[in-house]
């Protein structure tokens, strides 16, 4: 039994191809075969290099049309395995350790802090509490900072501004200042977070975004942990403006190396 026959129909015609009918229209026009339009001189489409002559048309589907354009592959960037991403996941994991450490290392020393500027705790607490609030302030303006200066500018130098401000608070002699100086700290942090997670989200490969966040996340994690582990271990033997200073100091270490 012969193959049915796809027609090529003008395409001024509000008709659509039939099969086994031959092609009304002049050879010379655009056309439709089975929906799909054709150019003048070029002629109908062909299966497997062949083309009918006589009506014009062709058999079954249109072997020769070009194939729907293919989605572009998207995300370049830092993918997994290269040197370039094992670089990255330290690096961030190193950021994340470094901001939290700062932002709660005074957690454990609010009993001596206070008792050196007969505060009460709650006062005591604020000083915890004016450095998230510093964050949550200026989160939005450094981002957008960033998009301007660069992601990794904002980072550094947000980070190194952190720092310097944690070894002031070391030498802050009445607790209006301490309050001043960490809440300078938690507005120079606010840009580290924003600009991090939209750095990875620019330069790391959408198949490797996932690890490379949750690395940081975790990152900033164990950094709350560290810096309250190690701000009160260094209590002990320094006081708590020693250990305010070592943090300071072993986050400063930690930027610089990342």
């Amino acid at each position: 039994m012969a193959p049915a026959e796809s027609v090529i129909v003008p395409s001024r015609s509000s008709r659509t191809a039939v099969a086994g009918v031959p092609a009304p229209g002049a050879r010379g026009s655009a056309g439709v075969v089975m929906g799909w339009p054709f150019l003048p001189g070029r002629g109908p489409p062909t299966i497997g290099g062949r083309r009918r002559s006589g009506s014009g048309a062709v058999v079954g589907w249109a072997g020769d049309l070009p194939a729907p354009p293919r989605p572009p592959m998207s995300g370049g960037g830092l993918r997994e395995g290269t040197p370039e991403l094992r670089r990255a996941l330290g690096a961030l994991f190193g950021i994340g350790l470094a901001t939290f450490a700062l932002l709660y290392a005074v957690q454990p020393l609010l009993v001596p802090i206070g008792g050196e500027f007969a505060v009460g705790a709650s006062e005591a607490s604020l000083l915890v509490s004016v450095s998230t609030a510093g964050i949550a302030v200026a989160v939005l303006p450094l981002a957008r900072l960033s998009e301007r200066l660069g992601r990794a500018r904002v980072i550094t130098g947000g980070l190194a501004a952190a720092a310097l401000a944690g070894a002031l608070v070391a030498w802050a002699p009445s607790f209006p200042l301490l309050l001043g100086l960490r809440a300078l700290q938690g507005v120079a942090l606010a840009g580290v977070p924003a600009a991090a997670l939209a750095w990875v989200a620019e330069e790391v490969h959408p198949a490797a975004v996932t690890r490379v966040g949750g690395l940081y996340i975790a990152g900033t994690t164990v950094g709350g942990m560290a810096g309250r582990l190690l701000a009160g271990l260094a209590a002990e033997v320094w006081g708590w403006r020693g250990a305010v200073l070592a943090v300071a100091l072993a986050a400063a270490a930690v930027t610089a190396a990342a």
